[in-house]
Parts: C-alpha cells; sequence; structure tokens
C-alpha cells in the first residue's frame, strides 16, 4: 500500500512523469483494485480503482481508461448499485467513443452496461444492450497494450449468466 501511494494520482500531482510512467501505476492500481474485490474489500477496491482512472487519464491511453471504469461497473455491480453500475459503464463507453479500434473493451462496457440495467430491471435495454456487446466482440481490434485483461466470447457468456440469472430478467 505504501508502494502504490507513492504513485497515486495526489502524490504525482504536477510532476513530469512520462506517459507510460501514468499507465503503468493505473494498472498497478487497477490490479490492486481486484484484489481488494476479491478480498472482500470493496471500498479498498474502490479507491484502488478511481485512482486508476485518474492515472489513466493522465497517461492518454483511452482504452485503459475505459477498462478502468468497466472495473467499476463491476465493482459498483457487485454492491448491488445499479445507477453507480450503469453510469462507469457508459462513462467507459464515452471514452471509446471516438476510438472504433477497442471493439473487445466496448464489447466488456456494453457488458456490464447490461449487469446494470438488468439490476435495475430493465430487462429490454438489458437485452439490447447484451446484443450491442455481441457486435462489439466481432468489430476488428486493434493490437493491445500487455496491461490489458482479455475479453472474448467466453467472458461475454459468463456476463450473460450473470444477467440472465438476475431475478429481474
Amino acid at each position: 500500500m505504501a508502494h502504490l501511494d507513492r504513485f497515486s494520482p495526489r502524490a504525482v500531482e504536477g510532476g513530469s512523469w512520462p506517459r507510460r510512467a501514468f499507465a503503468v501505476a493505473a494498472s498497478m492500481h487497477e490490479m490492486a483494485g481486484w484484489m481488494a474485490h476479491d478480498s472482500g474489500s470493496p471500498r479498498l477496491a474502490d479507491r484502488h480503482f478511481r485512482d486508476a482512472v485518474g492515472l489513466a487519464e493522465r497517461s492518454g491511453e483511452t482504452g485503459l481508461s475505459g477498462q478502468i471504469r468497466g472495473s467499476l461497473s463491476h465493482l459498483a455491480s457487485h454492491q448491488g448499485e445499479a445507477v453507480a453500475a450503469i453510469s462507469h459503464a457508459v462513462s467507459g463507453l464515452n471514452v471509446l467513443a471516438d476510438d472504433r479500434t477497442d471493439g473487445l473493451t466496448r464489447a466488456r462496457l456494453f457488458a456490464l452496461h447490461a449487469r446494470g440495467l438488468a439490476l435495475a430491471g430493465k430487462a429490454d435495454e438489458c437485452h439490447s444492450t447484451l446484443q450491442r456487446a455481441e457486435r462489439a466482440l466481432t468489430a476488428p481490434n486493434a493490437p493491445r497494450a500487455e496491461w490489458f485483461s482479455p475479453f472474448d466470447a467466453t467472458s461475454l457468456q459468463v456476463d450473460v449468466a450473470a444477467v440472465c440469472s438476475n431475478s429481474a430478467i
């Protein structure tokens, strides 16, 4: 934690770090967020994901920024916070709006948006958003940076199952 705190958005404010350093620090915070989430510490996970978003923005890596917003959406969904889950997913999609090459991250964000919609009991919107996820999954994809987690057809099917298991759908 002490090491990561040295690379938080507050700690590097005003510094002249290379963009790549911001991307690496963002990736480290996202990984720490997932470890906190897996350990049952959602508040700590949220803190790391929010730090990661700030660092990703400084890096200029839109794909990374979108991916981390997806992590925030996932966390909100697990906490039963439909509005936040939807908001983070839509925010991630907006970050990628001008980047038509990152279909895999876009597919993940559509799937997470659908999870939020399922939590909110919006079945029709949920199903149409899952269809958008499927289309995005087959869109052309640019080579991805090494810090991205893979999202593929199997990952989408896991999200579809999670959405369908929600009693509101």
